[in-house]
């Protein structure tokens, strides 16, 4: 798990983070997840290098071009920090994978406590990926998605 500390400190280097993807399919099938993606704003890896100074942790960037980083708290707890798409939150869902990746929450304390339903927080589902969770269908969001990044192809 990560330090109660996390959140504050990333409140602190951005106004507006969110949580997407992985972590969110897994909460909603009620587990806590090791691998927390979140997007901010701007300045996602140099905000990535502040927090592991922070917390005395390993860094790297994963890829400069698109101002991704990550922060490995443990061989098994990974937090990914994405640039938003300029366009916004619903944009930079709608350039996702599959729908059901395509979920955000504001990160908030309730997204750790397995005892608040899903239902509950605050989540954000432009491009109905929870319609999908619930049918157990597997939804690409779009041809241009995976052809921007074939590699999506084999992580799907």
């Amino acid at each position: 798990m990560l330090p109660l500390s996390f959140l504050q400190q990333v409140e602190q280097i951005w106004d507006s983070v969110y949580v997407v993807g992985g972590f969110l399919r897994e909460r909603w099938f009620g587990r806590l997840s090791n691998d927390l993606d979140l997007v901010v704003p701007l300045g996602a890896i140099q905000g990535t290098e502040i927090l592991a100074r922070k917390f005395n942790k390993p860094w790297f960037i994963l890829d400069a071009d698109r101002d991704i980083a990550r922060i490995a708290f443990s061989a098994e707890i990974t937090v990914d920090i994405a640039r938003m798409s300029p366009a916004g939150i619903d944009a930079d869902l709608a350039a996702r994978d599959i729908s059901i990746n395509a979920l955000a929450c504001p990160l908030v304390a309730e997204l750790f406590l397995i005892d608040i339903p899903f239902h509950d927080l605050p989540c954000l589902d432009p491009c109905q990926g929870l319609p999908d969770l619930q049918n157990g269908r597997i939804r690409g969001m779009g041809m241009h998605n995976f052809r921007e990044d074939p590699l999506r192809l084999l992580r799907v």
